[in-house]
């Protein structure tokens, strides 16, 4: 197989590697890395910071805690952040969604993320189209994303569409997100936004992590007897083995909590 692989390889003028590639992305087209960030890995480690609906745009948005959450990132010299959905809470979403956005109009919106979401000078990569907004801020997919971030080992991001927030359990839709994928699909690590709730575990082997928010609960979110908001972000520290594969015990999840 090695050996017809490079002849094609060489026939069709294409570096092996890259062939590789491309025989894997028609194989499992769903699960093929949207962007490959491995180049960060150094020693064989790697940090990442992560943060998941920011909400921008809501008054209830804690500017203080997407702030805090970004030093943090910065003290701890991650090469790049991870925003799993949400970056903005919308605009004229329904009728009471008015009575708590900043800026009703969409130009209005997306001036107010230019100027005001941090910039510590990495990347943070987006699930959520940008429209080119910033250098800094770079579009990854409207609800899902997959990140290789070493050489054997990706990470997906997943923010769901819509739907209730009041899941059977915190944990159910994880599990449902990862028996949505077939075989050979599956991410090494799996991020889910958009329910608001701080919960990690192992599924399927797969190391799953919900992240919460940077929004206090907004009124509605009391009447519909939603679960209350965890706020905060985190960092996620990654020891690998040689291969670029994740080490036992490999992942450690900082937190970055808020309580008030």
């Amino acid at each position: 197989m090695e050996r017809k692989l490079l002849k094609i390889s060489i026939e069709k003028g294409i570096e092996p590697s890259i062939l590789r590639q491309n025989i894997e992305a028609v194989k499992h087209p769903s699960s093929y890395p949207t962007e490959d960030l491995s180049a960060h890995v150094r020693d064989n480690q790697l940090a990442i910071g992560m943060i998941s609906d920011t909400c921008l745009n809501s008054q209830y948005t804690r500017m203080d805690i997407i702030h805090t959450a970004y030093d943090f990132f910065k003290k701890t010299r991650v090469p790049y952040v991870l925003h799993c959905g949400n970056i903005t809470d919308g605009y004229l979403k329904s009728s009471t969604h008015v009575d708590h956005i900043l800026w009703q109009d969409y130009g209005g919106m997306m001036r107010y993320i230019k100027e005001n979401y941090p910039d510590i000078g990495v990347p943070t990569y987006v699930c959520y189209d940008l429209e080119d907004l910033r250098d800094d801020l770079i579009f990854l997919g409207m609800h899902n994303a997959k990140i290789q971030i070493a050489s054997k080992t990706t990470l997906a991001l997943a923010s769901p569409k819509g739907g209730s927030r009041k899941p059977y359990t915190i944990s159910h839709p994880m599990q449902k997100i990862l028996e949505s994928y077939g075989g050979g699909e599956k991410p090494d690590v799996q991020i889910v936004g958009y329910y608001n709730q701080r919960w990690s575990g192992v599924h399927l082997g797969v190391n799953a992590i919900m992240i919460g928010t940077t929004q206090n609960q907004p009124p509605e979110g009391y009447s519909d007897a939603e679960p209350s908001h965890t706020l905060g972000a985190l960092v996620l520290k990654f020891k690998f083995n040689k291969n670029g594969s994740i080490a036992n015990n490999g992942l450690t999840e900082v937190d970055i909590p808020f309580y008030d």
